[in-house]
């Protein structure tokens, strides 16, 4: 290192560019510091690359988004919401709701439409910035059975909407509680399970995430049009909830004739 900045203060003309003062992301895995640790602690960068300046620093804006997708936090899932609570019945339909929980750190938002999604973004002290949004994509039921359950969940399963109180936000099923209590036997619903034996089974929601950025700081609702993959980053971890039992129970009927 020593040895190439004397061959650059030496040269005529001297040439322009940076030189970068690594260090590590605190928020990286103990292997990735590690590879950090293994890099020279200054790095040269020849000037003319067609990247930003800032504070005689070259940071391109990819670079402010990894960034902030490494200060992206997900939304949290509650526990599911089932109805029927307690037992359900065999080829009765069971209804999944789950609360979201918005993150430590950021701020849970849904779009018009009714896209969840999180954002988090990296900026310099001269303005530059990069923003990277995460928004649900879908939603899967595993009823906890691969053979006695049929699993349902469209579209709408990962659109969010209000709780009654009108204070959480719920993703799965938009059946109000009079509409469940009017779905019979066989017939097809938006989220959830149908049973077709008794038994005990766990039941979990699962909802997989995207990710994607632009240059400059959040001015639109949810991600905007023509956003990117963030560079070198790999599928975001699906959100699941916690494994909930459920008591399914043979329809008992009476014939006295």
């Amino acid at each position: 290192m020593l040895n190439k900045a004397e061959q650059l203060v030496n040269a005529n003309p001297v040439p322009t560019g940076d030189w970068y003062r690594v260090t590590g992301n605190p928020a990286a895995t103990t292997a990735a510091q590690q590879r950090c640790n293994n890099l020279p602690p200054y790095i040269w960068v020849p000037g003319g690359s067609n990247v930003l300046r800032v504070d005689g620093l070259n940071i391109p804006p990819v670079t402010l988004a990894g960034l902030a997708y490494s200060q992206l936090n997900l939304a949290k899932l509650g526990t599911a919401v089932l109805n029927p609570k307690g037992s359900s019945y065999t080829n009765l339909p069971t209804f999944v709701q789950v609360p979201m929980v918005p993150p430590a750190t950021g701020a849970l938002s849904v779009t018009a439409k009714g896209d969840p999604y999180v954002w988090a973004s990296a900026e310099t002290p001269t303005g530059e910035a990069a923003t990277v949004w995460a928004w649900v994509t879908g939603m899967s039921v595993d009823p906890g059975t691969t053979q006695n359950a049929t699993p349902f969940n469209v579209q709408r399963c990962s659109m969010a909407h209000l709780s009654a109180d009108g204070h959480t936000y719920m993703l799965g099923s938009r059946y109000t509680p009079a509409e469940m209590a009017k779905v019979g036997v066989g017939q097809k619903i938006d989220c959830g399970a149908t049973y077709t034996a008794p038994g005990t089974y766990n039941l979990t929601a699962s909802f997989s995430w995207n990710a994607c950025w632009r240059p400059g700081l959040p001015k639109t609702d949810g991600p905007p049009a023509g956003c990117k993959p963030v560079p070198g980053a790999g599928g975001l971890i699906p959100s699941t909830t916690q494994p909930l039992q459920v008591q399914v129970r043979d329809i008992q009927s009476v014939n006295n004739s």
